[in-house]
């Protein structure tokens, strides 16, 4: 019933879109943004039948249906996101594909997961996965999807930030308190940032980047340039490091109607690493298992900040 619901939905869709004029009339709007939508699967019988073999052999050692979802198919400029089935169990993330010679499985255990990013813009909305398969090696997965849905990728991201209930000793007004700068200066992050942090966690290094810019050109005393480094804000906490940034990569003009969180333990951090740049910027480097790295792009003014967040990194840290 949900397969044979989503394939009425895509046909629509496609419509709309103008691929495939044979499709018949035009859906309504209602229907086009519920085509976008991760679905939840809620029993084994509300799973398609092309995905019960890998759950037959997932249930097999699970007591529990495990929080499940199928993601979105839809077509998009370059080429159509697959359907993909996403199992949350108590301690793996599965994420599974039907392929030419059957059913492609990804899984990463939540010990192994290096970082999540998670975007949105407006209802635009994705959430990747990078890290150690059952397979040892470095793979990543994307998932796209309706904003509106995105409850329902919440056990992953609470899976690898290893959330947990807010300690007695944790004074949440105090820790909001620490964001009241940035009131003035971004509002946006500073709401982001305080909504972001989870209850338990303490912030010890909290870095604003403003955005810059790279001059391309200079005419008759105008000049023309481009952003070079988005607007982001860096958060050290005693449990993760968090960078959250403004989407400007896809040339988007509803951009900074959204923003780009990155989770990375701090337990995978190997180790960092400085890098200047040329254009009066420097890079610090996150170096991760199976020589993977994450970089965050900062001005030279903010050299003795970074610094410090890394030197907190090399300090103990409070649990």
């Amino acid at each position: 019933m949900i397969t044979h619901l989503r394939q009425s939905l895509k046909k629509g869709w496609d419509s709309v879109l103008g691929f495939n004029g044979a499709h018949g009339p035009a859906l309504t709007a209602a229907v086009q943004s519920k085509l976008s939508w991760a679905t939840p699967i809620d029993s084994y019988e509300e799973a398609p039948p092309i995905y019960r073999p890998f759950l037959d052999r997932l249930l097999a050692g699970e007591a529990d249906f495990p929080h499940a979802l199928l993601t979105p198919t839809f077509r998009g400029y370059m080429r159509e996101e697959k359907e993909k089935l996403v199992c949350v169990t108590r301690s793996d993330v599965y994420i599974v594909e039907a392929a030419k010679t059957g059913l492609a499985v990804t899984r990463f255990a939540g010990d192994d997961i290096h970082l999540v990013e998670r975007g949105a813009v407006l209802l635009y909305a994705w959430l990747t996965i990078r890290g150690r398969t059952d397979q040892g090696a470095l793979a990543a997965s994307t998932l796209k999807f309706n904003a509106v849905t995105g409850s329902l990728f919440e056990p992953i991201l609470d899976m690898v930030r290893r959330k947990e209930a807010a300690t007695e000793s944790t004074d949440l007004r105090t820790e909001m308190a620490k964001y009241h700068s940035l009131r003035d200066v971004n509002f946006k992050f500073m709401n982001y940032a305080r909504r972001t942090v989870a209850p338990g966690e303490t912030a010890s290094d909290i870095i604003l980047q403003p955005e810059i810019r790279l001059e391309l050109l200079r005419i008759f005393g105008r000049s023309l340039s481009k952003t070079d480094t988005p607007a982001h804000l860096s958060i050290l906490t005693n449990k993760e490091m968090i960078d959250i940034r403004d989407d400007v990569e896809r040339g988007d003009p509803d951009a900074h109607y959204g923003g780009i969180w990155t989770y990375v333990p701090r337990d995978l951090i190997r180790a960092t690493s400085l890098m200047d740049k040329s254009s009066g910027a420097f890079v610090l480097s996150v170096h991760l298992p199976l020589e993977d790295r994450v970089d965050f792009r900062y001005a030279t003014a903010q050299r003795a900040e970074v610094e410090s967040l890394v030197a907190s990194l090399d300090r103990p840290r409070l649990n």
